[in-house]
């Protein structure tokens, strides 16, 4: 190799590296740039009705950012299978903002069946419950097993009781 295009080779890697390099940095940047968009979408309280979908996506990285902070919220896209850049992707996060901030319920082929959010949200919590109740009825359910609990326990303790003199007032006979 010539001493000539050494030097020129050298270049090349360097400023392959330095592209690799930073490439994650601006994509980082224009991630944070889309939650920045989305959060102050969220604090001025636009309406649903006239947001456009890549407004929409920047509230569901935002409110999905709140949800899994950091690193996190990349860890939940691959566990989920979702890629970054990608139509799915795109549409994940509007069908979140959807859900979450204008309060449809468009997801129930993505994830309806099970809304996990809770209170790391802000004025979007569903309390947790499974098939998309939001809470709906709860405590007429957990009252009634409450009670019947209780009954059950009440009935095994009588059991046990009158078994216990049962068999104590044998013994003492013989």
């Amino acid at each position: 190799m010539s001493p000539a295009k050494f030097p020129a080779i050298a270049y090349f890697i360097l400023l392959l590296a330095a592209i690799l390099l930073l490439a994650p940095a601006a994509l980082a940047h224009a991630d944070e740039s889309e939650t920045a968009e989305g959060k102050a979408i969220v604090e001025e309280g636009l309406s649903c009705d006239g947001l456009a979908d890549g407004q929409l996506e920047a509230v569901g990285e935002y409110l999905m950012e709140l949800m899994h902070p950091g690193e996190s919220h990349e860890l939940t896209h691959a566990t989920m299978g979702i890629k970054e850049g990608t139509d799915y992707h795109e549409k994940f996060h509007i069908n979140l903002a959807q859900s979450m901030y204008c309060g449809e319920m468009p997801m129930a082929g993505m994830m309806g069946m099970m809304n996990w959010w809770n209170s790391n949200v802000p004025r979007y919590s569903w309390g947790g419950q499974m098939m998309g109740q939001q809470g709906y009825g709860a405590h007429a359910y957990w009252t009634l097993t409450t009670t019947l609990y209780v009954v059950l326990l009440i009935g095994i303790i009588g059991l046990v009781y009158f078994w216990f003199l049962k068999f104590w007032n044998g013994t003492r006979r013989k």
